[in-house]
């Protein structure tokens, strides 16, 4: 086996993949952070393993970048999906979940943690009605409750597109 140096490490470095310091609070992922999907292989199959949401994190990269561009996607990136590429996928996806289902937790202006919406409710909190907000999160395998209404994919999408038309708008 060949010993790595600091010399063959730093060569190593110029011809990695790597992601921009600026874009990486837009990419959540899988293998270690796999919660998109896991939320997609939930809804699909009611797998949320971690074997399950590799498949189809592996089958959506293999038809963008060919089997060994997905492998290398994979092994650099670990899966991690950007919110363009969630919509991609999204808008691609020809299987029979209902993608709006998938919400994002958005942390400030980033993209944050992927669950499963499931409905809405009232809930008494301290003598004040207040709307509740019921998710699962396949990738921990628990209900949450939330009071904060987490965007679907395709309500980021909309306003997306909104806001990339209104700057294209403004010279």
């Amino acid at each position: 086996m060949k010993n790595l140096t600091k010399k063959s490490l730093d060569e190593l470095a110029k011809t990695m993949s790597l992601i921009p310091e600026d874009e990486r609070d837009g990419y959540w992922g899988m293998y270690s952070n796999d919660c998109f999907w896991r939320c997609v292989s939930y809804l699909a199959t009611g797998d949320r393993s971690e074997t399950a949401a590799a498949r189809f994190a592996e089958s959506y990269w293999s038809g963008e970048l060919g089997y060994y561009g997905a492998m290398n996607h994979l092994s650099v990136n670990q899966g991690d999906m950007s919110l363009d590429s969630a919509i991609s996928f999204k808008n691609s996806y020809a299987g029979s979940i209902n993608m709006s289902s998938i919400c994002i937790q958005l942390v400030g202006n980033s993209v944050g943690h992927a669950l499963v919406y499931q409905g809405a409710g009232k809930k008494n909190i301290l003598g004040q009605t207040h709307d509740v907000y019921y998710y699962y999160d396949p990738q921990n395998g628990t209900n949450v409750e939330s009071l904060i209404k987490h965007k679907t994919i395709t309500e980021l999408e909309a306003s997306s597109n909104s806001s990339a038309s209104s700057n294209s708008s403004n010279p």
